[in-house]
């Protein structure tokens, strides 16, 4: 009798660490995909993974905010640009299709002359003051914010057009950062991290980033989550699907 309960409880150590094993999997993808993310507007996307923190504000977002505070006009084109190279690109996968070469070097064209118009607009405005009593004199000159975006765009278009030519990168990481986010300390929030947002252990983080991963998964698979929490582990992982 003891024998058989030592071989039952081994084989379901053993289901259980084939179905730890693929969720991890799951978790790497998902970890790849964040650092490929069109959104993230500071290190190379393909570089920084989960060891930067996600950006809070989108390129839209900070496009949208020179839009309605500072009315840079250069800041709505570029919105309304990336939004319809988003839909064009939506479009054609629908179909089954990528994004035309001609369409391509089309939004390409419409980027490029809406970044030279707003470093016009911006190399012609006054320079910014230093603030007193920093820097001295050294360093790079203080710029506006919607110049630090232009740099930004410019110097990392093809990690920002990336959405339309490869189909894991999605055109904003709102999904990504909503998965990730429970794991992320807010600053400000230091009760909700000792009670609800915080862990006693780095394994303890982890089987929560396990568990999270696969209801995440599960959800937007259109499964059950009470379903796939008590379903059979070998035949789980086996349904298991990654992208």
């Amino acid at each position: 009798m003891p024998e058989e309960v030592i071989a039952t409880l081994l084989a379901q150590n053993t289901a259980q660490q084939a179905l730890i094993a693929g969720l991890q999997a799951r978790i790497a993808e998902l970890e790849r995909r964040l650092g490929l993310n069109s959104g993230d507007s500071g290190k190379l996307p393909s570089s920084d993974g989960l060891t930067k923190k996600p950006a809070r504000v989108s390129s839209l977002r900070e496009l949208q905010a020179l839009v309605e505070i500072e009315k840079e006009d250069w800041a709505r084109k570029m919105q309304r640009l990336l939004r319809r190279a988003c839909h064009a690109t939506n479009l054609a996968r629908e179909q089954g299709m990528p994004l035309s070469s001609r369409l391509i070097a089309l939004f390409e064209r419409c980027y490029d002359t809406i970044l030279a118009e707003g470093l016009v607009f911006h190399e012609a405005q006054p320079a910014l003051l230093r603030a007193a009593g920093k820097g001295k004199g050294r360093g790079r000159q203080p710029r506006r914010v919607g110049h630090n975006l232009l740099s930004r765009l410019s110097g990392r278009k093809p990690d920002v057009l990336r959405f339309r030519s490869d189909p894991g990168v999605p055109f904003t990481n709102n999904l990504a950062e909503r998965d990730g986010g429970m794991l992320e300390p807010r600053s400000g929030s230091r009760l909700r991290q000792k009670i609800s947002g915080g862990f006693r252990s780095e394994s303890g983080a982890a089987d929560f980033g396990v568990i999270r991963s696969l209801l995440s998964t599960a959800k937007k698979q259109g499964r059950d989550m009470l379903q796939t929490l008590t379903a059979n582990q070998n035949r789980l992982i086996a349904d298991l699907r990654v992208g």
